[in-house]
């Protein structure tokens, strides 16, 4: 199975630039390890040309060489061509490290052999880096010593005992950071630590740098329905954290796949936007997915919030990934409630907070330039976002809990809006008022000069949405039709108005009016009431 997905992936490279690519970046976590019986590992075995040995058990004793001539790739049209040993670089979750131990040092002992081969550099890439990292390393001051091992390694991680890269929380955190730049550099100083036969945790960032400079693919494998690209931040974290590395130290982002090996009997190599295209198309624009989760209450609003946190995720790591049409289409679905599901009321009353997170997201989005929305688009979310944070307070999430930046923004949205809301408040015809009233019309206050009006409908037209930028990442405009447009409703009624002019007429309470005769009334009694005794 691993060598037909990796004579597949080469193969596409091959075909796409006239040219085999230099070095291929491989995800290794544990989990999938297990679902998959090792398939990453042996690819990135084959993808250097090296192969197992097997003992008469069936077990796995050691490692060794293919023949150059064993290396080949079978083109589109038929043709058999020869192919170099690629290099590579292995990033390891830390679960996949502590686990898989002994995997990782047989992967080492793999790229050792390669580099000691008596091969040219064009046939032996591995060899080729090797040489040229080592050579500059000497020129930064490294000894001949030191610059031999660091040049060896490809096998990386976090540092021992540490787990996770920490993108997750720093890209959530979307006020702290103002480019990229800072987050590419945390992925390379996290997961820069080597590891190998003669070394485990040797913390090599530089060295990790130098390798992921000559990365042109990288690859992340999927072997479960369960869990997919967007329903958790692991995802974007490493394949995404490997594709924001590149372009930081490149200026060009590599070619990111995923070996679906979901179907054993059929393996599959898949872009990564072919990937998360048939992901967002098969669930969360899909009104069953949708319907299964607001069964589940509090929860089911939770993953709906977590899913537009990993889009952002993936919008952050590799931009051209993501199009405006996806943002859109997401708002349309979940705010604006496209389907008639009844996702307001659902959020208002399972968890109003997932709400305002999808909300405010959205329009972080589109304040760090990220999603180029419809101007209406931006009045709503910030519209929806005053009032869900007036009705039910603050939610605290990365991107809400002290982000001053997002809430001037969307005060300045606010502010924005022109004049044409304000109206006179003023009562026309007059209003009645009640008993011992008589037709005197009731004043209102005279001090206000402002706007009592139906909140703005958005036409949920495909106009507002065409504007979006749809010449890069995946749109999905084929799958998602709008429902036909709603007329715009007609508020009728009266006109209220203020007028202040100063008034004409004196008037007198009638409050002391009542009193007087009330005491006069008690007076009278009273006397009457003495004459009698006597």
């Amino acid at each position: 199975m691993a060598k037909k997905l990796v004579d597949d992936l080469i193969r596409r490279y091959y075909e796409e630039h006239g040219s085999f690519p230099d070095k291929i970046a491989y995800v290794l976590w544990s989990t999938e390890t297990m679902r998959n019986y090792g398939v990453m590992q042996a690819a990135v075995l084959y993808t250097m040309g090296v192969t197992v040995d097997w003992d008469s058990a069936g077990r796995v004793k050691d490692v060794k060489l293919l023949n150059l001539s064993d290396l080949k790739i079978k083109l589109s049209d038929g043709t058999e061509i020869a192919r170099p040993r690629i290099d590579v670089v292995v990033v390891s979750s830390g679960l996949h490290r502590d686990t898989f131990s002994a995997l990782m040092q047989l992967l080492d002992k793999a790229v050792k052999l390669c580099i000691m081969a008596d091969e040219d550099e064009s046939q032996n890439y591995v060899r080729k880096h090797y040489l040229e990292i080592k050579e500059a390393l000497i020129e930064k001051g490294y000894s001949e010593t030191e610059a031999s091992l660091l040049a060896g390694i490809r096998i990386f991680s976090e540092s021992p005992e540490n787990y996770g890269t920490g993108l997750s929380d720093a890209i959530s955190a979307s006020n702290t950071w103002q480019s990229d730049a800072k987050l590419a550099e945390l992925f390379i100083n996290r997961v820069g630590y080597a590891y190998g036969l003669s070394l485990w945790g040797l913390e090599a960032h530089e060295v990790f740098g130098m390798n992921l400079k000559a990365t042109d693919i990288a690859v992340h494998s999927r072997s479960t329905n369960l869990y997919a690209a967007l329903d958790n931040d692991d995802v974007f974290q490493y394949l995404g954290g490997i594709a924001l590395a590149v372009r930081y130290l490149t200026g060009q982002n590599p070619g990111t796949y995923i070996f679906d090996i979901k179907e054993t009997s059929n393996p599959k190599v898949r872009t990564l936007g072919e990937f998360i295209a048939t992901e967002i198309l098969s669930r969360y624009f899909n009104p069953k997915w949708i319907e299964g989760m607001m069964e589940n209450d509090y929860a089911g609003a939770r993953e709906m919030a977590k899913v537009i946190e990993n889009l952002w995720g993936w919008e952050v790591v590799l931009p051209e990934l993501i199009s405006d049409r996806t943002w859109q289409n997401f708002y349309e679905i979940y705010v604006k409630d496209k389907y008639g599901l009844g996702l307001r009321e659902f959020f208002e009353k399972s968890n109003p907070y997932a709400l305002q997170s999808i909300v405010a997201r959205m329009l972080e989005a589109i304040r760090k330039d990220h999603w180029d929305a419809p101007e209406e688009v931006k009045i709503e979310l910030a519209k929806e976002l005053q009032r869900l944070q007036k009705e039910y307070g603050f939610t605290c999430c990365h991107h809400t809990c002290g982000n001053l930046e997002l809430l001037n923004y969307a005060a300045g949205i606010l502010s924005s809006i022109k004049e044409e809301e304000k109206r006179e408040v003023k009562t026309t015809p007059g209003i009645k008022a009640g008993k011992g009233g008589g037709d005197v019309a009731i004043q209102m206050p005279a001090a206000v000069n402002e706007t009592i009006q139906k909140p703005a409908i958005v036409s949920e037209t495909t106009a507002a949405s065409d504007t979006t930028n749809q010449s890069a990442g995946f749109g999905f405009e084929q799958t998602v039709e709008l429902k036909e447009s709603r007329a715009e409703e007609e508020v009728t009624g009266y006109k209220i108005e203020v007028s202040e002019q100063p008034s004409l007429r004196f008037e007198i309470s009638s409050t002391p009016i009542v009193a007087v005769l009330i005491a006069i009334l008690a007076v009278l009694i009273f006397y009457a009431g003495m004459r009698r005794r006597k």
